[in-house]
């Protein structure tokens, strides 16, 4: 890819992801679901949340805290399935 399709499907990426998240409440949650996201479209064979979290730090020292953070968002915080999806496109 050219770095222009790479800015472009960032940019479209971001625009995706802002949709879904719109209704998420927090700006926290929204962040940790952006990075869910963008977890599952990197490289990797293993999409669990632990490897998803190591992949996605800088530093292997972050990578507890990541992990807590992506197990935050999907599995316990409220957020709505209805407010969510239905800004969708």
């Amino acid at each position: 890819m050219t770095p222009y399709q790479l800015r472009r499907l960032q940019r479209d990426l971001d625009e995706f992801v802002g949709t879904l998240t719109s209704g998420m409440g927090r700006p926290e949650r929204r962040d940790a679901m952006r990075q869910y996201v963008v977890g599952l479209l990197l490289n990797g064979e293993r999409k669990n949340i632990a490897a998803m979290a190591a992949r996605l730090v800088t530093k292997p020292g972050e990578t507890e805290a990541m992990r807590q953070r992506l197990q935050q968002c999907v599995v316990v915080s409220p957020w709505s399935e209805e407010e969510t999806f239905q800004r969708m496109p």
